[in-house]
């Protein structure tokens, strides 16, 4: 099973959006790589470079959303429930680059302990 996906993009999301349906945070003081944070009920979308150099910021994907897809009832909803975090029609499937997929396993009988 999936546990968790995150995806990057060089768009930047829909601030008006994020700020109806969650709150943002701010770095004020660089200690992150994103300069804002915005927890959603089925996601956490990070934006804004600001940490390193203009010039570093600038090649740096602009979004990142983290996402757990056991939220959702089929890839379709995950997709709608993703652009709408983006102006719906400007943004593309082809837009987002997978960075990250973490995969969640229930074995049966392997030891959690190592001691």
């Amino acid at each position: 099973m999936i546990d968790k996906i995150s995806l990057t993009t060089y768009k930047l999301p829909n601030r008006e959006y994020l700020e109806k349906k969650g709150s943002i945070i701010e770095d004020r003081f660089r200690t992150r790589s994103f300069k804002y944070l915005c927890k959603l009920d089925k996601a956490t979308v990070l934006f804004w470079p600001h940490k390193f150099s203009e010039m570093t910021n600038h090649m740096i994907s602009q979004t990142k959303i983290d996402i757990n897809p056991k939220y959702f009832n089929s890839y379709n909803e995950m997709l709608s429930y993703i652009f709408l975090l983006f102006d719906f029609f400007s943004i593309d499937t082809h837009d987002f680059k997978l960075s990250r997929l973490d995969i969640a396993a229930d074995i049966e009988g392997f030891p959690i302990d190592w001691g």
